[in-house]
C-alpha cells in the first residue's frame, strides 16, 4: 500500500504551481501544515525547498 509523504506532498504542489493551479496547491500546502501540526510552517517550509531542487533537476 502507497502512502503519501511530506515529501510528496511538496513534489505535488511544486506540480500545480508549475501548471498555474494555485487554489490547489494553496490547499495541499494548508492541509500539509496542519497534519504537521502547530508551528510546523518553517519545518514544512524547509521541505518545499528542499524538493524545489530535487523537482527542477
Amino acid at each position: 500500500m502507497f502512502r503519501h509523504t511530506f515529501h510528496s506532498y511538496s513534489a505535488m504542489s511544486h506540480f500545480l504551481i508549475a501548471h498555474n493551479m494555485f487554489p490547489q496547491a494553496r490547499f495541499l500546502l494548508n492541509f500539509v501544515v496542519s497534519r504537521k501540526g502547530k508551528g510546523s510552517a518553517s519545518s514544512v517550509w524547509a521541505l518545499v525547498l528542499e524538493t524545489k531542487d530535487i523537482v527542477n533537476q
